[in-house]
């Protein structure tokens, strides 16, 4: 495809067949998108309620803390909490946390729609195929998306933040030829980014190198790399600053966790989390690196004349590729419908899109409905041809609706102001608020997050963000009362460190072998109807010196 066709101007109007394509790809997109929400309306994860009990304490005047008094950065999206934080002050409140996540979600959504329907502009050059068409089939229609964009973490503003720099950046004819204002837009966006996710650093390289050597490396633009440099780092440099003064760490809380794991381990689980992906329907993973690759090989043997166009594409895959060899590099993510993948379904769609008319002209010169209904057809695909990973996003994550029930007993019947340690640090916390936490698996603990593993004791370690603990640690700090393995607690059996049927995680296996334990606590339960309507049973240790019993219900 001609390099013009990313290049047009606004008062160029598409072919007809084009605009008829368009509205039938929408109106077909529109159906499964609706049909994909319905799908996933009960999915919600409980790591987001950790983002929102530090917007509690923001909100409440305590600091961003998951403690008052314990600076701690247990979060990885300082732009996602502000945000949420700042519409829960303006239109909200603190109890409809919630829904404001989630509604930030559905607006960034609806803006993954806006891009593809106003940044890219329509062909000019294909009488029946349109990349725009293509992409609201690939896009908005992706159930992974789609369940992140209710699941309440910041997967979906992180995609559509992505999703505007890189279509932007992709879709200028010569980057060598970008105003000082659109390069300083850029850094800005860049930096906003960042502040997402502290791995869009890798793109602020790739989009910086990409500046510095539009035409390879002859004649490098180091003035428009040092423009967006500054306009980046006029953002970014001070809110680096403050959290590295205010939580005592160049780094989150969560990369300490999750990084710490051997590098065999992790590169074993981040190839397993990309096969996978790569094998589920529509199979946009392999088909956009693919066919990018083959249009980029084609542009540079035969037709050198393409060299914006090709620029556009090396610079989408490289993207693609970094993007993907770092989410293998951390292990993958135990969370379903593979967020880590997510944001970069957009570049994977891009590429496909953009590439197919250079990779097999005659098909789609001729035959574009053709492709049209076979990209339909891998869509509908979506709902059978996929794996458990997908249909746990179907419905709420288990952790955060027992969770919010466990949370809501605590809060009604334990003395405030106790002490709990525990491993689900998101939706207990969230709902107890008048409580302090110690978080076992060292998500919000910096001692634990820091503490060095040398080896593997429990089935559960084997999963990233799950392979910390410190048992001696927990008991020094005495908590009142301590919560094993999963929401609703489990008996100290040491019997059970090798057992894949219990959730059994590093802190609780050396607290049950650890005599001081089992002589300072002992073990209670509650049974109760929770605000999900279904009986739980709750196990728990309580610290035999303390006089904090449980008040009746």
């Amino acid at each position: 495809m001609p390099a013009t066709d990313l290049h047009v101007t606004t008062e160029e109007k598409p072919p007809t067949n084009q605009s008829r394509w368009f509205f039938i790809c929408g109106v077909f997109a529109a159906v499964i998108a609706i049909f994909g929400f319905m799908m996933h309306f009960q999915f919600f994860h409980d790591d987001a309620y950790i983002t929102l009990r530090y917007a509690q304490h923001w909100l409440r005047g305590d600091g961003i803390v998951f403690n008052t008094t314990e600076r701690v950065e247990g979060y990885t999206s300082f732009f996602h909490l502000a945000l949420v934080s700042g519409a829960a002050k303006l239109v909200g409140g603190v109890n409809n946390l919630p829904l404001i996540t989630q509604g930030i979600g559905l607006l960034a959504f609806g803006g993954i729609c806006a891009i593809i329907a106003f940044v890219l502009k329509p062909s000019t050059t294909q009488l029946n195929y349109s990349p725009r068409a293509l992409l609201l089939l690939l896009i908005p229609t992706n159930l992974s998306l789609i369940a992140w964009s209710l699941g309440g973490l910041e997967t979906t503003l992180y995609t559509a933040l992505l999703m505007l720099l890189t279509y932007q950046f992709s879709n200028t004819p010569d980057s060598s030829s970008l105003s000082t204002k659109r390069i300083n837009r850029l850094g800005i966006l860049l930096a906003i980014i960042t502040m997402t996710r502290p791995e869009a650093l890798l793109f602020v390289g790739i989009t910086g190198l990409f500046l510095l050597l539009p035409h390879g490396l002859k004649s490098p633009q180091w003035k428009q790399l040092s423009i967006l440099v500054l306009s980046f780092l006029v953002v970014w440099l001070p809110y680096f600053l403050w959290r590295w003064n205010y939580y005592g760490d160049p780094f989150p809380n969560t990369y300490y966790v999750k990084m710490d794991t051997d590098l065999i381990t992790r590169l074993r689980n981040g190839f397993h989390y990309l096969h996978t992906y790569a094998r589920i329907a529509p199979f946009i993973l392999p088909l956009g690196i693919v066919t990018g690759l083959l249009a980029l090989t084609r542009i540079r043997a035969t037709d050198h004349s393409q060299h914006h166009q090709a620029q556009s594409l090396f610079y989408m895959l490289s993207v693609a590729s970094v993007g993907t060899l770092y989410v293998c590099y951390t292990g993958g993510d135990h969370m379903p419908a593979y967020r880590f993948f997510v944001p970069l379904v957009p570049i994977y769609g891009w590429l496909l899109a953009q590439s197919l008319p250079i990779v097999i002209p005659s098909l789609v010169n001729r035959h574009a409905g053709l492709l049209y209904v076979c990209c339909m057809g891998l869509i509908c695909m979506q709902s059978v041809w996929s794996n458990q990973k997908m249909r746990d996003a179907q419905h709420i994550d288990p952790a955060a609706s027992v969770g919010r029930d466990i949370g809501m007993w605590i809060q009604q019947n334990l003395p405030a102001h106790s002490t709990i340690a525990l491993n689900t640090a998101g939706s207990t916390p969230f709902f107890a608020p008048q409580h302090r936490f110690i978080d076992m698996l060292g998500l919000n603990d910096r001692h634990i997050a820091h503490r060095e593993i040398k080896e593997r004791r429990t089935w559960m370690q084997q999963f990233p963000g799950h392979g910390k603990g410190d048992g001696q640690y927990v008991l020094k700090r005495q908590p009142d009362y301590i919560i094993l393995g999963p929401a609703q607690g489990l008996p100290a059996n040491p019997e059970f460190v090798d057992s894949q049927q219990v959730v059994w995680f590093l802190s609780d296996q050396e607290l049950a072998e650890t005599e001081e334990f089992h002589k300072h606590y002992q073990l209670r339960k509650a049974q109760f109807l929770g605000a999900s309507g279904l009986q739980r049973t709750f196990v728990y240790y309580q610290r035999k010196a303390t006089n904090h019993a449980p008040q009746e219900n």
